[in-house]
């Protein structure tokens, strides 16, 4: 399994079995890489739009709730086949060659994984490169924006730097579940988002041609 930068998982080879690190630097094996990684990572827009995009996915569909989930429903389905597989190919409790840890239980290995996967996201968004979310189409406008009480229980205030043109908000695998243009701008609007069950949402919100993207709990 390969992660979004390039480190395997699990692999006994160039450090893949560590949950931390970048292959693009630091890595022992980094020198077999193309030479324009590293650029493109010291480039200031790439950065910041991988950054944004890590954002928005970890809102949504990389939120832990949701890669945990995902993996819930894979192990039922592939429950059947992984006593096949291990009946054909004995490797239980054994570390076959490239393989850095093996469990002794097809449960086992999907923990392993889950928690390998846990600790990836933890140390990535510790060590995201770019800076915060800001994607300006216009590269004179610098955008402040503040999303409060976050948690919220019922009515959530946006308040930005510049006047608000949209403010979208999707569940955590991507559905719109809200979409709010408003005609008059203003730099503070209030929403109500008592209809929003508890959890993490993402708000979109657009304002003078930029964008910024807000992670936003419920609790009540």
């Amino acid at each position: 399994m390969q992660d979004p930068f390039g480190i395997s998982i699990l692999l006994d080879y160039c450090e893949g079995y560590l949950p931390t690190g970048y292959m693009f630097s630091g890595n022992w094996c980094s020198g077999t890489n193309p030479a324009w990684w590293e650029d493109l990572v010291y480039t200031p827009q790439f950065a910041n739009a991988v950054n944004c995009r890590w954002e928005e996915l970890r809102a949504t569909v990389w939120h832990k709730d949701s890669i945990k989930d995902f993996i819930a429903a894979n192990r039922i389905l592939l429950s059947n086949a992984a006593i096949r597989n291990h009946n054909r190919w004995p490797l239980m409790g054994q570390n076959p060659s490239a393989v850095k840890y093996v469990a002794a239980t097809f449960d086992g290995d999907v923990a392993l994984m889950e928690d390998w996967l846990m600790y990836r996201i933890d140390w990535l968004d510790a060590n995201m490169i770019g800076s915060d979310c800001n994607l300006a189409l216009d590269e004179d406008v610098t955008l402040n924006v503040n999303v409060f009480p976050n948690p919220t229980s019922g009515n959530i205030t946006v308040r930005s730097s510049e006047g608000i043109d949209q403010i979208n908000i999707y569940s955590l695998n991507g559905i719109l579940l809200s979409s709010n243009t408003f005609m008059e701008e203003s730099s503070q609007i209030t929403l109500d988002v008592s209809t929003l069950s508890n959890g993490i949402f993402l708000c979109e919100i657009w304002s003078k041609g930029t964008l910024q993207f807000k992670r936003l709990s419920v609790a009540k």
